[in-house]
Formats: structure tokens, sequence, C-alpha cells
């Protein structure tokens, strides 16, 4: 695999966590020479003020994530040239989330509640704290939408709700747009969409709520696969 190859399935990984766990959207490490663009563009951007309807909706997707323990199933995601992988997903709430790429991608994604840990088949390891990386909405105790987010928008559409959110300090460009069914409320994609403008989208499939997966899975270690060990809370 040449570098541009190698560089550009890293950061889709990367990706995918900034998405998961999705409080803005784009880790620092995602940045490129035209983010200034997009930044100015982000920055720009002068949403409407929130309804009534969107405060309210907005609170129940905090209380149904706030709500979440443990998740697993499948995922299905899309990347902006139309590449489309897919694999497995534990979260373990608050802090453990892991993701397995399946087939020839051989990538994982994991984080053990102090780090997020991209590794793809013998590469070394990228590691990225998760305290420093916008990765917050799923793994934190305490979700608060309008308060760690900017909030550009928030619609609803025959059995869908989405909540599109960006950094709220303005510093990170992109947004990321979180799809939930309704009227009961459950995660079903998001999407993220870069510095360049470019989108990646993660639909969740075959999702159990309620499930504790092996504690093991959270590690990464070298050559580590453990299986699951999934039984009721």
């Amino acid at each position: 695999m040449n570098d541009l190859e190698h560089n550009r399935r890293m950061r889709q990984g990367v990706l995918l966590a900034a998405a998961l766990v999705g409080l803005a959207v784009i880790v620092v490490a995602l940045l490129t020479a035209g983010s200034s663009r997009a930044h100015a563009a982000t920055a720009a951007a002068n949403p409407a003020p929130l309804t009534t309807q969107d405060r309210q909706d907005l609170q129940s997707v905090s209380t149904y994530l706030n709500g979440l323990t443990s998740l697993q199933g499948k995922f299905l995601q899309i990347a902006p040239d139309g590449t489309v992988t897919d694999g497995n997903f534990y979260l373990q709430r608050p802090g453990r989330l892991r993701f397995e790429y399946s087939g020839d991608t051989k990538m994982l994604v994991v984080a053990d509640g102090t780090w997020v840990i991209v590794q793809e088949g013998n590469q070394v390891e990228q590691r990225y704290p998760l305290s420093s990386t916008p990765l917050g909405i799923l793994l934190e105790p305490d979700v608060k939408l309008d308060d760690e987010a900017r909030v550009l928008g928030v619609s609803r559409d025959a059995g869908r709700l989405r909540v599109v959110l960006a950094d709220k300090s303005g510093e990170a460009p992109g947004r990321l747009a979180l799809d939930f069914s309704t009227p009961h409320i459950e995660l079903m994609e998001w999407t993220v969409t870069d510095a360049q403008g470019l989108n990646t989208t993660v639909a969740l499939q075959d999702v159990q709520k309620g499930i504790k997966a092996d504690p093991a899975l959270f590690v990464l270690r070298s050559n580590q696969k453990p299986a699951v060990g999934a039984k009721p809370q």
C-alpha cells in the first residue's frame, strides 16, 4: 500500500472515531492546508435561532444519549469517494468503544477511556487523547448537546430527526449531522463533513442495547482480537 492510500484510509478511521462520539466534527489532526477557507465559511454561517420545539428535541436526544449504557451491532460506512466498508461495533459508556472493520480493511478504532486509538494492520497505531478531541457525545457521563456544541440546525422528516452540530469555539472546521428515529428516539446514522466539505456517513444496523461486551475489547494490544463475551446486564 502506498503512502497516499495509507493516509487516506487512516484519515477515514479518524473520521469514523470523530463521528462516533461526535461532539464537534473534526479532530485537530484532520485539519489540512485548506482548513482556513472552510473555517471562514463555518464561522460566517448564521444559523436560525432555536425554536421551542428544537430545544425540546435536543433535550430528548440528550436524555436518550445519557440513558445509554451499552450498544453493539454492525455498521456501514460510506467514504467521500463512495467506498463502502462495514464491520462490528461495541460501545460501553462512559468512555469506551470499539469499531472493527471487516474484510481486507483490517482497521480498528478503539477508545479505552483515556485514548482514542486507530490501528491498521501492522502499521504503528495512532493515538489521540480522548480529553483533547471532540469525542464526547456518546462517551461522556453527562451529555448536554446545546451546551457542548454549536447547534447549526434541527430538522424533522417522516420518522427522522436530524441534529447538525459544529465546534462551539469555531476553531475546528466542518460539521456533524446526527440522525435519529422518531417518535422513539434511537441513533440511526451520522454524517461527518470535513474541512474540505467531504462527507463520511456511518449507518448502524442490527443494534442491540443492554448487552455487555467483554472488557478486553476496549484494550488494544498487538495481534489481539478477543472474543465477545456478551451477556445481559
